[in-house]
């Protein structure tokens, strides 16, 4: 009887453990506070067509990316006209001609990095 109560509460406690950790991602995903994302196309102070192809590089921990395009630039805005999230590393956009700034952030289900340098960009 007692061995059979002591497999009962082992397997309880398996379980339990099990359903723990389960359930706490949290506790298992990387925290990416001090990293910053790369941007690697297009280029600062580029002058393209549209659409235009933007590109970073990845960060590990990284579930998605937000990326911010602003008219004519962050500092002096006067059109937001992207601030959207995306699974990957890269997003094809079309802009009118005319002059926006961009820049990216990665964010996880525990934190958010530091937002990338800003790039300028020139649309013709």
């Amino acid at each position: 009887m007692f061995r059979i109560l002591s497999n009962r509460v082992y397997i309880f406690f398996i379980l339990l453990q099990w359903i723990y950790f389960a359930s706490c991602d949290e506790l298992l995903q990387k925290s990416i506070n001090d990293a910053e994302v790369i941007l690697i196309a297009p280029g600062n102070s580029v002058k393209t067509i549209s659409p235009v192809n933007f590109n970073w590089e990845t960060i590990g921990s990284a579930e998605q990316y937000r990326i911010r395009i602003m008219s004519p630039s962050f500092d002096s805005a006067q059109v937001l006209l992207f601030d959207t999230l995306v699974n990957g590393n890269t997003v094809l956009l079309p802009l009118e001609s005319g002059k926006y700034q961009w820049k990216v952030q990665a964010i996880n289900s525990v934190s958010v990095s530091r937002e990338s340098r800003v790039h300028n960009l020139i649309i013709e």
